[in-house]
């Protein structure tokens, strides 16, 4: 067996209010989504924080955080979480309390200081999901569960988005572009590039007007 090296536990985190456990955090139901649908077993960490990030409240259905924050070294995997969550929520999450949030208004945003970082987790989402892929290559990367339940992608420049079909859809945008439409879900990667508070500014409040929305950055 390799060894691990490094540590799981952060040094500045906010503890959990009661034990995390499948009941109380939907970070296990992420943890097996990648380990079941996407084939990927995740680093220790990356459970660790997905874990504590989608703690619930005593409710058991709305999430403790609205935003969290996560700082981690380069080529850490950061890039690999954003894409497991990112597609988690827009085939699973998305169509977990219709009765609040209905698909069809369910969209996750993803932005980061120029599109090309914020295209690095669609682009992973994309090539598990499109259902129509270009190359052979693509065809073997795709996962036929997520490829049904995919409606369409969009690769046009500014325009990228994957849409369900169920209705929810993920779509990135340059932060000088992510003042928009409300997002139920919002990722800022490469959040300490940010050079001033415009892209924060623009984003956070998207989430104010949907129930249990979340900003992870």
């Amino acid at each position: 067996m390799s060894k691990h090296y490094g540590r799981t536990e952060p040094r500045l985190w906010t503890k959990p209010l009661r034990e995390l456990t499948p009941d109380t955090s939907l970070g296990f139901e992420v943890i097996d989504y990648a380990r079941q649908i996407l084939h990927i077993e995740l680093y220790p960490w990356q459970q660790w924080l997905l874990i504590h990030a989608l703690e619930l409240l005593e409710d058991g259905i709305t999430y403790r955080y609205r935003r969290i924050i996560v700082l981690v070294g380069r080529q850490n995997g950061k890039t690999l979480v954003a894409s497991v969550l990112a597609s988690w929520w827009l085939h699973v999450d998305s169509q977990r309390h219709p009765d609040r949030v209905p698909p069809l208004r369910f969209k996750i945003v993803g932005t980061a200081q120029n599109l090309d970082i914020a295209r690095e987790p669609w682009n992973s989402v994309k090539l598990w999901c499109d259902p129509q892929p270009e190359t052979i290559e693509e065809q073997a990367a795709a996962i036929p569960t997520l490829q049904a339940a995919t409606a369409k992608v969009s690769d046009t420049n500014g325009k990228e988005y994957i849409k369900s079909r169920a209705l929810a859809v993920y779509e990135i945008r340059a932060a000088k572009n992510a003042r928009g439409k409300p997002a139920a879900r919002v990722i800022m990667d490469e959040l300490r590039e940010q050079k001033d508070w415009a892209a924060w500014n623009a984003l956070s409040p998207t989430m104010k007007s949907f129930w249990n929305g979340q900003l992870w950055g």
